[in-house]
């Protein structure tokens, strides 16, 4: 489960900075799913109680906040 949570952050990472370069929203799409897999794995890490409420909360609030910035970007590179 750890391990899978830390690749998920990596290949996150790795797809923001792909659609940063290429300008390709396909990238922007796929580090969309990627953020809901890890919220989906720190929920599975809550339930099997490997991580607090306090946590998994915390990460949420982060990972939400990114996946707004992403559909943020996405909706002002359509405008332009």
């Amino acid at each position: 489960m750890k391990e899978r949570i830390i690749n998920a952050c990596y290949d996150i990472l790795e797809n923001v900075y792909r659609a940063n370069v290429a300008q390709d929203i396909n990238y922007k799409r796929e580090a969309l799913v990627q953020i809901r897999m890890l919220n989906f794995y720190l929920k599975q890490a809550l339930d099997k109680e490997l991580i607090t409420k306090k946590k998994f909360l915390s990460h949420g609030k982060h990972l939400l906040d990114i996946h707004n910035m992403i559909c943020s970007w996405c909706d002002y590179e359509k405008i332009e």
